[in-house]
């Protein structure tokens, strides 16, 4: 039997959920619990925007073996999606109780992630426009 090498992102995943929980449990606080994925959505949103910055956005990477969509705009967009949902959670963290937090955290996230889908999809039918592309939903003609 081949033994192939595990992913990265399945080993990090369970280790970070394990590093949140036992510092939930030894403070005695969901803020804890809750205080860390916040954190990481402002730095994933800071990333974003450094990419950009640096001239080699992270959406460019991620999105161009679909379509040549507008990278820079893009990633700025999901850079303050991340930023924004960082924000709402510590809002709620620092603001509410935890039934209050598990709301905004929900509602906020479904809400600005929603919005930045919408955008995404509009802009890439019209960078399909641009090239001269049409998209058609149903069975192939």
């Amino acid at each position: 039997a081949r033994r192939e090498r595990l992913s990265g992102l399945l080993l990090i995943g369970p280790a970070l959920l394990t590093i949140r929980s036992t510092i939930s449990f030894a403070t005695g606080s969901p803020f804890f619990y809750f205080l860390q994925p916040t954190l990481g959505n402002f730095a994933v949103g800071m990333l974003f925007l450094l990419s950009v910055l640096l001239g080699r956005p992270l959406v460019r990477r991620l999105a161009s073996n679909l379509c040549p969509l507008p990278a820079h705009v893009l990633t700025v967009l999901w850079a303050l999606v991340n930023i924004a949902n960082g924000t709402t959670a510590l809002w709620g963290l620092l603001s509410s109780s935890l039934n209050g937090v598990l709301v905004a955290r929900t509602a906020g996230s479904l809400t600005i992630v929603a919005t930045a889908i919408t955008l995404s999809y509009f802009w890439f039918r019209q960078s399909l426009r641009a090239e001269g592309l049409t998209l058609h939903w149903g069975p192939a003609a």
